[in-house]
């Protein structure tokens, strides 16, 4: 086998760039976004990952408190990531300030080169319909494929409605 340089080798494994927003996320969103994950990395067994928190705009009390609001946002992204039983090696977790979380999402993927994006979206409401959603803008203006997983019971609410 020829010997390829290190960065041919990794422009040849899949880096994904999973979008969590956990304090706002129903517990079957976070099951439909675990469950997503898992398969990709079934299917593409040497991927990387990285989870990718938004903090958004913050407080007075919670600017001094910001070390601990990152730590805390870290924590929770490794319990949810846990049962997928990626190797340390592989999976990276990343929290970043800003006030608009698209924006920060798609820098994100840009600048570390994302081949793909994992995001979730909450229900549907007429007011995200009309100004928008983070999920929407990442669709739109991402220079990558991305995955939008919706909650499973949402889906299936949907599916009644309709018969």
């Amino acid at each position: 086998e020829k010997r390829q340089h290190p960065v041919q080798r990794l422009s040849q494994v899949p880096y994904i760039l999973i979008a969590l927003d956990l304090p706002r996320s129903s517990s079957e969103l976070r099951i439909a976004l675990r469950e997503t994950v898992r398969k990709y990395r079934l299917s593409y067994p040497k991927s990387y990952f990285t989870c990718l928190s938004v903090l958004g705009k913050l407080s007075e009390t919670e600017q001094l408190r910001s070390v601990a609001l990152v730590s805390d946002r870290q924590f929770e992204m490794r319990n949810w990531a846990q049962p997928l039983n990626i190797p340390p090696g592989k999976i990276r977790f990343q929290v970043l300030p800003g006030d608009d979380p698209a924006a920060v999402i798609l820098d994100y993927a840009r600048q570390h080169m994302a081949d793909h994006i994992i995001v979730g979206a909450r229900a549907n409401s007429t007011l995200r319909r009309f100004i928008g959603s983070v999920s929407t803008r990442v669709v739109a203006e991402a220079s990558c494929s991305v995955t939008v997983v919706r909650p499973v019971r949402e889906a299936h609410v949907r599916v009644e409605a309709e018969r």
